[in-house]
């Protein structure tokens, strides 16, 4: 009996709360769900006093906020989007498009939207409307602002016009037929490419900001790419092009500037005339250019460069015949080729771009290539005296896990070392001091200058491979890791929960977060990408989820190793930010 009397009960409480939400819910039409809201798009400035965010609709037309966050004071921009603040924290600009209804009759008309550009003043918000800009973008120091307008359809070069604005004299000054651009990591020079029509006024060009002067770094008739500034010092690199009567194709020369303060020290890697390459090989262009962080070293890609054929017609009767044959019906499968020919077909494109990345020492003038047939996907260390290469030949074909030989690459010797045998993948501390791979359910590093391999989480009473995840795997992977302190004395590991800080020879460790006894996960929170280390001083931040409870949230540890909760709720919490400079977040 007081079994029923309490269903009854309960019966009775869900009919009254499914009466009384019916009583108040609005009866919603097609249309409302049309002006349904969704924010993104988020910036904050570097001060965190003003914050900028997109709105956009399911249906129509959406707009740009931009709120002050001492005042409230807010302005609202139709159409809008990009918002982008200057490092001075004086000026904001974004991209005006235009309604739902103009874009669809520009696409019926098979035209596209050409966008302008709005800039605020953040002192006065008087706003400035320039036309026609595709691309925008502010130098570090927030003096000056590049715009780059839409290149005439009749324009055959890459080059177009770019505007270069003094934000503080509010002058604009127009340079023609620029292919590429960027400002140094100072801020200090704008560098870019010239691509005429004719051809005559190419070459690369150098703008002082501080006195608005010119210099001409290289000009020719050929064309230019590949523009690459250090990213600390004045230091800068390019490629040009290069042609012979032998190869179907160009290739380039590099040239490297250690100092644009020092304009007469240019080094020029031209393989035409030093031989330094493997015979019919080329240097390639979207590989890009790598300065070393001591501007001794410019690392970039190399490929076979195609001779040109000179064969004569084939008039057999065999040549007719297969003239009538359709060979797109016929797939070649060989039980030795290393990927099954579906695998080829999906990476043909990518096949034609595979490169071998090299190194060009500027102080001997010396070349070594760091990539080969045996040896690929091979990657820096952090200080590019090494590199991590892969050697997947004597497992091939591989279907579920790619295994691979990994081997350290000497970058001033081209000597290889192999360090781990039929592994799956491996990564280099920030420093340049370890490698970092997974290995039986452990973390392990192995130290290059002493070639010595340490398990270094086999004393912590954790499990760190994702034991959860059962794929038909040899071995578990990990469940992942975080970022390197500075220095590489320490890194960031996960276990199914928490967080631990593990010493890179083993010797120490220490759990940050305490997760696991109320299934918490806890993942550091990267807020600065420009850096690839944690600075010890620091605090760490880490995204909460609750394994059961599904609530989400984030977490500070500070200085003193103190773990504070920021926010945590029954919520969908995610995309925290912070200001550059200031103690201001957005979530």
């Amino acid at each position: 009996m007081k079994r029923r009397l309490y269903s009854f009960g309960i019966l009775l409480v869900l009919v009254m709360i499914t009466s009384s939400s019916y009583a108040q819910k609005k009866d919603l039409k097609p249309a409302d769900y049309a002006q349904w809201q969704n924010i993104y798009g988020t910036s904050l400035s570097d001060d965190g006093s003003w914050f900028a965010y997109q709105i956009s609709l399911v249906e129509g037309d959406g707009w740009l906020m931009l709120t002050n966050t001492n005042t409230d004071q807010e302005h609202k921009f139709m159409y809008s989007s990009a918002p982008l603040f200057s490092g001075n924290n004086k000026w904001f600009a974004f991209r005006i498009g235009v309604s739902e209804d103009e874009e669809q009759k520009l696409e019926d008309q098979n035209e596209r939207v050409k966008y302008d550009m709005g800039l605020v003043n953040l002192e006065t918000a008087e706003v400035d409307t320039f036309k026609m800009i595709q691309d925008f973008e502010f130098n570090e120091v927030g003096s000056h602002l590049i715009m780059q307008k839409y290149k005439a359809e009749e324009v055959k070069t890459s080059g177009t016009d770019v505007i270069l604005r003094d934000l503080e004299k509010g002058t604009n000054q127009l340079f023609g037929n620029v292919a590429e651009y960027d400002f140094n990591d100072s801020g200090s020079h704008l560098a870019f490419t010239v691509d005429a029509s004719e051809k005559l006024g190419n070459g690369v060009q150098l703008v002082d900001l501080a006195n608005n002067s010119i210099s001409i770094m290289d000009s020719d008739t050929e064309s230019y790419k590949g523009l690459t500034w250090h990213e600390e010092e004045n230091a800068l690199a390019f490629m040009k092009t290069k042609s012979d009567t032998i190869h179907t194709d160009e290739t380039l020369l590099v040239y490297a500037y250690p100092s644009v303060d020092e304009l007469s020290t240019v080094h020029i890697f031209d393989h035409t005339e030093n031989n330094m390459l493997p015979e019919h090989h080329k240097v390639v262009d979207f590989a890009g250019i790598t300065w070393s962080d001591d501007r001794e070293t410019i690392f970039f890609g190399i490929q076979e460069w195609e001779v040109k054929k000179d064969e004569p017609e084939d008039t057999s009767a065999i040549a007719k015949l297969n003239e009538d044959l359709d060979p797109t019906n016929v797939e070649v499968w060989h039980w030795r080729d290393a990927e099954i020919q579906p695998q080829q077909e999906v990476r043909q494109n990518q096949n034609r771009r595979d490169n071998y990345l090299s190194a060009w020492h500027l102080n001997d003038d010396s070349f070594v290539q760091l990539e080969d047939e045996q040896i690929e996907n091979v990657s820096l260390t952090g200080d590019q005296q090494y590199a991590i290469g892969y050697d997947p030949n004597p497992y091939e074909p591989a279907f579920r896990e790619q295994w691979n030989d990994i081997y350290l690459v000497d970058t001033k010797t081209g000597e290889r070392s192999m360090i781990l045998e039929r592994h799956e993948n491996a990564s280099a501390s920030p420093g340049g001091e370890y490698v970092l791979y997974f290995k039986d359910n452990d973390w392990w590093t192995y130290e290059i200058e002493d070639g010595t391999h340490t398990n270094i989480t086999q004393n912590i009473d954790a499990r760190f491979e994702n034991y959860k995840a059962v794929f038909g795997r040899e071995n578990f992977r990990p469940f992942g890791s975080g970022q390197w302190v500075e220095g590489d004395e320490w890194v960031l590991l996960y276990d199914e929960y928490d967080v631990y800080l593990v010493w890179a020879d083993g010797e120490d460790h220490q759990n940050l977060t305490n997760g696991t006894e109320d299934e918490i996960q806890y993942r550091q929170t990267r807020l600065d990408y420009e850096e690839d280390y944690l600075d010890e001083n620091d605090p760490i931040y880490f995204s909460k989820y609750g394994y059961y409870t599904k609530d989400r949230g984030y977490a500070r540890l500070d200085r003193r190793d103190r773990l504070q909760e920021l926010i945590y709720d029954s919520k969908m919490i995610s995309r925290l930010d912070k200001a550059d400079d200031a103690n201001a977040f957005v979530f």
